[in-house]
């Protein structure tokens, strides 16, 4: 394969992510990314397949590189933090350039969340709101969204109204 603009290669990786043929992913993002630089993003492509093949120790190799070169790099962060999270490791067991943001279940989190909440609208906002919120963010996100659906539930400063609407469940969150 050249390295010349090919229209179609989203094709290629659509058709490996729909098969989770990770391995197949990391050896074409590896292709793609010869010739290139580290500081370009091909490397960090190929770290985050790495990730996704489950190859840590390979992609917190390329991941540390690209870190010292670019130490704000959120996405750089991100993946580094994931594949700590995933190995059992902790934030301290790397060598950062720059500590990241970590987002937890927090008082400075709920706190967010009610920013959001509070947004003027003539309609009730939705957990998808928050979603849509923290993923914009870009900051790495120590719970999944289900986790963070039930801390909130949890805490009696919010209720919780579950609709259903054109076949999709929606829930509505109000500030008490």
């Amino acid at each position: 394969m050249s390295n010349s603009y090919d229209p179609e290669s989203w094709e290629r990786e659509y058709w490996i992510f729909e098969e989770e043929r990770w391995d197949d992913l990391v050896e074409l993002r590896k292709e793609e990314a010869k010739g290139t630089e580290y500081g370009d993003g091909m490397f960090e492509e190929v770290a985050d397949a790495l990730v996704l093949a489950k190859r840590y120790d390979e992609a917190l190799e390329i991941l540390n590189t690209i870190h010292k070169l670019k130490p704000l790099e959120t996405s750089v962060h991100n993946l580094i933090l994931t594949i700590l999270k995933e190995t059992s490791k902790k934030e301290s067991d790397f060598n950062w350039i720059q500590t990241p943001e970590i987002l937890r279940l927090d008082e400075n989190l709920f706190q967010f969340c009610l920013s959001i909440l509070k947004k003027k609208r003539k309609t009730n906002r939705s957990l998808t709101v928050i979603r849509e919120a923290l993923t914009i963010k870009n900051i790495f996100m120590d719970f999944t969204f289900k986790e963070l659906e039930e801390w909130m539930r949890k805490d009696d400063r919010l209720m919780f109204i579950d609709s259903k609407q054109n076949m999709f469940s929606q829930i509505e969150i109000l500030k008490k």
